[in-house]
């Protein structure tokens, strides 16, 4: 495929495709004539502008908000992998209280349940914070190679992140600013499936909270909601469980797992309202 092929199919300029040379896309030839790998091309433009799949778990995420409007909220989080190897056992799964469990595999898979309260955080925004995050809301939403996602070059030229490399370089701004910040790692939890996310939290009078531009902007720019940016991102973080401090495998040895689910209940005076559906990642 040519330079011309590529930006008609796929939109790549130029500039891009050298960027993604850089990082390892296959090529041969000299400009103007280089040809580039058509299945590389159809990867990186299938995670550059896949924009999520997961405009459905965050409309679940803005009903749960709706549910945590009213009252308080208890859930109980399945975390179930199914494993290439049927007869492989045990295997290491991540529970809400951020430890490892050993869990016998049973017809290729495992799973183990936790339990998770939310309740809408009402806490106001410092102006140091407010400040930080209007710097970084204009952050794209992408879901990136691993190579790019990584890459400062990637977020700093062109605005756009992963929820991970958004993160990181976050919270590298708050500490740099004197902001008292961590990274997290877990689950936005919704009935009747829970997405794995990282995001920031930030110490405010005391308490950690989570306070996320990057997805609040996404559901805004998505049409899904028409809320205030901060006021947005302030609730979202209502429905974050933080499992770890850095991204680590829900279930390992990850290369072990195809995939992993994450069904989710609701508990309500005692009563379970069954789910009804499962999310895969």
């Amino acid at each position: 495929m040519t330079t011309k092929d590529a930006e008609r199919w796929f939109g790549f300029s130029f500039a891009d495709l050298e960027t993604l040379r850089a990082f390892g896309l296959r090529s041969s030839g000299d400009h103007p004539v280089r040809t580039y790998d058509w299945g590389e091309l159809v990867t990186l433009a299938s995670h550059l502008r896949m924009r999520s799949g997961h405009r459905a778990a965050m409309r679940y995420w803005l009903r749960t908000l709706e549910g945590l409007s009213k009252s308080r909220m208890k859930y109980r989080i399945e975390v179930e992998a199914v494993v290439e190897d049927p007869d492989l056992t045990p295997l290491q799964v991540l529970g809400s209280d951020g430890r490892y469990t050993t869990v016998l595999t049973q017809s290729g898979r495992v799973s183990r349940q936790s339990w998770v309260s939310l309740e809408l955080c009402t806490k106001a925004v410092t102006p140091m914070i407010a400040a930080l995050l209007e710097e970084y809301s204009d952050i794209d939403h992408y879901f990136l190679p691993r190579a790019l996602s990584n890459d400062a070059t990637i977020y700093l030229k062109h605005r756009i992140a992963d929820c991970r490399s958004f993160a990181y370089f976050l919270s590298s701004a708050a500490r740099r600013e004197g902001i008292p910040c961590r990274e997290s790692w877990g689950l936005i939890v919704s009935y009747p499936y829970s997405t794995p996310h990282a995001w920031v939290e930030f110490l405010i009078d005391g308490t950690w909270v989570a306070i996320d531009v990057f997805m609040a902007r996404a559901l805004r720019e998505w049409g899904l909601s028409d809320l205030p940016l901060l006021e947005l991102a302030t609730l979202l973080g209502s429905l974050y469980s933080r499992w770890s401090a850095t991204p680590v495998p829900f279930a390992c040895p990850a290369d072990t797992v195809r995939h992993t689910t994450f069904r989710t209940s609701r508990m309500t005076t005692g009563v379970e309202i069954p789910t009804a559906l499962a999310g895969e990642y």
